[in-house]
């Protein structure tokens, strides 16, 4: 067939490609879980919203609050997720307990000179002390945040359904941040990994196509994985470890040691940065594609 050398060579890169992702994809999670960095940027996000300089770091009150104190990982590592109804019951709570801290005063036994606090009389229920927090607190963005809530809410039901909603829209948003944040740093990863391996995927292209055995190693190697593996295996050491296993025995073009520097060879390990940090799941997704083309063009004729 005269197309099969290019879609081989086509198997052969995608392969290569989705291999360099996986790496990438193994060692930016391990950094996110080594340093915390979902839960931190969880806590960013409700800073920004929470923290009011005219009124009070309601951020720290709301991870000190029993429901997501929970959360934290052995006490220390800070929650990564919170579930919306934990979220809605602590920040009311949260806002409704700074109405106790206002009414709150002291009262000295003038006998015995003891100081003991006292409550001032106050709402109730927790949908009027949260209200009625609301409404002592200085203008500001948060103040009209946590009044919007009261403006649908007739009870304490209603008002956590409305806290709940604009959580998870809030949350909606923030994975789209955190998604563009992810990717800038996997583009990052990408570039080490291209420069490190000396990965130039215009001369690598070049080399596995001129290349007969190299190119039918790596196809039948690639082939042979998506058969075995349906889908996207995770990007963990054990997963890297058996795919290395399939292709430690074929010699990649890859590495200082097969290929000497040129300065076209930056252009090359730019286009390899770039496609790496596409990610592991959509080459695997093509490199399916691809084999089954090649299977269907390859399949021999009825007639």
């Amino acid at each position: 067939m005269i197309l099969s050398p290019y879609i081989d060579t086509a198997i052969s890169v995608l392969f290569i490609l989705f291999l360099m992702s996986l790496v990438a994809s193994f060692i930016n999670e391990a950094w996110v879980a080594r340093f915390n960095y979902r839960g931190r940027f969880l806590r960013k996000m409700l800073n920004e919203v929470l923290s009011d300089s005219l009124n009070r770091d309601f951020t720290t009150d709301l991870y000190k609050h029993p429901l997501i104190a929970a959360l934290y990982e052995k006490r220390k590592r800070l929650p990564v997720y919170i579930p919306t109804h934990f979220f809605s019951r602590a920040l009311v709570e949260t806002i409704a307990t700074e109405l106790e801290n206002r009414n709150i005063s002291f009262k000295q036994d003038k006998d015995t000179l003891e100081v003991t606090p006292e409550l001032a009389n106050s709402p109730k229920g927790l949908f009027e002390k949260y209200s009625e927090s609301v409404g002592g607190l200085r203008y500001s963005p948060l103040k009209v945040l946590l009044h919007s809530f009261l403006s649908n809410a007739g009870d304490k039901k209603e008002l956590l359904k409305e806290v709940e909603s604009w959580f998870d829209a809030y949350m909606t948003q923030g994975s789209y941040w955190y998604k563009a944040k992810m990717q800038v740093r996997l583009f990052i990863i990408s570039i080490f990994i291209a420069v490190f391996t000396h990965f130039d995927i215009i001369l690598t292209t070049q080399t596995i196509f001129k290349d007969d055995i190299l190119r039918e190693e790596l196809k039948n190697t690639a082939i042979l994985y998506t058969k075995e593996n349906s889908t996207l295996p995770k990007a963990e050491v054990e997963n890297i470890k058996d795919l290395m296993q399939d292709v430690k025995k074929i010699e990649l073009p890859l590495g200082w040691d097969t290929q000497n520097f040129e300065w076209r060879n930056i252009f090359g390990w730019a286009v390899a940065a770039i496609l790496i940090s596409f990610g592991a799941p959509f080459w695997f997704d093509l490199l399916g594609k691809i084999v089954n083309v090649r299977k269907i063009s390859s399949a021999p004729s009825k007639s």
